[in-house]
């Protein structure tokens, strides 16, 4: 069986008044709000 490489966050950064971030990955980009946390959109697959 192969194995398959790790996928994580290679980034992750808060906006100034951090209320939002965005979590860059290897499959794409993700941006949530911090409260309540919940994923306002999302970029690749």
């Amino acid at each position: 069986m192969t194995q398959q490489p790790l996928r994580g966050v290679t980034s992750l950064h808060f906006n100034q008044d951090q209320s939002c971030f965005c979590c860059a990955m290897e499959t794409g980009v993700r941006i949530y709000n911090v409260e309540p946390l919940m994923e306002k959109g999302h970029l690749g697959s």
